[in-house]
């Protein structure tokens, strides 16, 4: 299990320009307050709502997109809103049940595609858009070792390089 520091939760969410951990993160200016720590009631309020998450990316999207599956089999076909580190399982769920998924929602998802720039995670992302395996056509082969990328160097300083599939591009053929 893992639980953010308060650096941890200032650096990635409340006072990212300080920080600059990406390019365009001295550009951060939706946080209300410091967005530190120290005697900001704002900051507070949010640091008390964070709670401790599984560190293994694996387990994690694995058991969630097995539980919201298992939610969608019960309630029948609905639209999905995710969020943030829930993004790649609702790609998931939709992949699993695309008669069911009515379209996806996704704010923020967890990200960018082929790769991820978490702090204590740092590795690739298999299969684009999740940790474990999603239907591509055509097939993305075992471990998704056909799924080829380039890289598209970043247009200027505030950008970084995105990664995007080779072409022709391969369809997530239950996501479409």
């Amino acid at each position: 299990m893992v639980a953010f520091s308060t650096r941890d939760i200032e650096s990635l969410f409340t006072a990212t320009a300080a920080y600059n951990l990406w390019p365009q993160a001295r550009l951060h200016t939706q946080w209300p307050g410091s967005g530190r720590a120290s005697k900001d009631p704002v900051f507070d309020a949010f640091f008390a709502t964070q709670v401790q998450l599984q560190s293994d990316r694996l387990i994690s999207e694995a058991n969630n997109a097995k539980a919201y599956t298992a939610l969608m089999d019960r309630i029948g076909p609905a639209y999905l809103l995710t969020h943030s580190q829930a993004g790649a399982y609702g790609w998931r769920v939709g992949d699993a049940r695309p008669g069911l998924v009515k379209g996806i929602v996704a704010l923020e998802p967890s990200g960018p595609p082929f790769e991820d720039v978490f702090p204590f995670e740092g590795r690739e992302r298999t299969w684009g858009i999740t940790d474990l395996e999603v239907v591509y056509e055509p097939s993305a082969g075992p471990n998704a070792t056909d799924l080829e990328t380039v890289t598209v160097p970043a247009v200027d300083a505030n950008h970084t390089a995105c990664i995007l599939q080779a072409e022709p591009a391969k369809s997530l053929s239950n996501l479409g």
